[in-house]
């Protein structure tokens, strides 16, 4: 986007939103920032504004409560918004206890969107929701709202079929322990450097680092962060729950001198030694393994007989997938490596002689 509207220094990058509005509508908006003194204040009005319009152009018809409840306002300010409309042109219907609706003509012309693609925007809204925390999620809905009312009709009844027809069901909410997440992923934007409070997992206090933020990965059910740690001078994964503070500075750092997330991910994937496992499981037992199974890479499965069903992993430590096949006991039996066999041996030999000893 390259237009700006600038006064006493201050410059306001003119978003996307902005753009799909009408000319009269954007000039109107323009020349009320340029002759007000408190650039934030209007800023934050513009944006309700612009974002009120855009919900008109989203539905046929709207009551004051609900503009209300849905931008935090009062009834009163949502009546002053409507007027602000008005007067820069917007033809708007409106009748007491009835709703506001935009006068048919003067929407934005919509977006052409096949089908699919929006049944692909609903599908990833669910999964992205359910994954991130609350402050992102909310964010990405404004901007599906935004893109919704720039569709035509047909297909904004579809996505509005889809909405209501997929749920993302999980014993957990993804996103709820990752409150810094979007302030992260901003910081990576902006290339800017970090102060961070860090909770080690077996330290009793946390340490203070300052990081070059290069990028976050969703892996086993929560976020990491991938930086450069200045303390340590040398790249360090962090995983995000156990954040305390985040601290953004001044500062900014070199990205080009940095890998991206996937040259780093491929790189430690190269360094590690990886092991293929085959396991069978006995047929009722292996429902049990359910989602679990990921955390300890799984990559297929197939029922081999009527009482069988074997499934391949990939691991780089026989630790934590030994433990986990442990609690089936007699009900699995390791079909290659060898030495995940001896290994398990050895943690069974190890658990009885502890049991002995109480």
């Amino acid at each position: 986007m390259s237009e700006y509207a600038s006064q006493g220094g201050f410059i306001l990058y003119l978003t996307s939103e902005f753009k799909l509005c009408p000319l009269n509508l954007r000039k109107k908006l323009e020349n009320t920032l340029l002759s007000h003194n408190d650039c934030k204040l209007v800023l934050k009005k513009f944006d309700r504004i612009l974002s009120l319009f855009l919900y008109l152009q989203n539905h046929h018809l709207v009551k004051g409560k609900e503009l209300a409840e849905k931008f935090d306002v009062s009834l009163r300010t949502v009546y002053r918004d409507i007027r602000s409309l008005e007067n820069a042109g917007i033809p708007i219907y409106g009748e007491a206890g009835v709703g506001f609706s935009l006068v048919e003509g003067n929407k934005v012309p919509p977006i052409r969107l096949e089908e699919k693609e929006a049944i692909a925007f609903m599908v990833a809204e669910k999964i992205i929701t359910g994954m991130v925390d609350s402050k992102t999620s909310q964010d990405y809905l404004k901007g599906i709202e935004k893109i919704r009312g720039a569709l035509g009709e047909r297909v904004r009844d579809l996505m509005s079929i889809v909405d209501d027809s997929i749920q993302l069901i999980s014993h957990q909410r993804q996103g709820k322990d990752h409150p810094f997440l979007g302030t992260l992923i901003s910081t990576i934007a902006s290339k800017r450097v970090i102060t961070v409070l860090y909770q080690k997992l077996n330290s009793e206090n946390a340490e203070r680092r300052t990081l070059e933020p290069i990028g976050c990965y969703f892996r086993y059910s929560s976020w990491y962060l991938i930086a450069y740690c200045h303390l340590r001078e040398a790249y360090r994964t962090f995983k995000l729950d156990r954040f305390q503070e985040i601290i953004e500075e001044n500062q900014l750092f070199d990205r080009s001198v940095h890998p991206s997330v996937k040259e780093y991910l491929a790189r430690e994937t190269e360094n590690k030694e990886s092991w293929v496992v085959t396991v069978d499981f006995d047929l009722e037992m292996a429902r049990y393994t359910g989602s679990t199974k990921y955390a300890f890479g799984w990559v297929d499965e197939e029922q081999i007989s009527d009482t069988k069903f074997r499934m391949t992993f990939v691991t780089y430590s026989f630790f934590g997938l030994a433990q986990w096949l442990l609690g089936f006991t007699k009900y699995v039996t390791i079909v290659e490596p060898p030495e995940l066999t001896d290994y398990m041996t050895s943690l069974i030999e190890d658990l009885n002689l502890h049991y002995q000893k109480k």
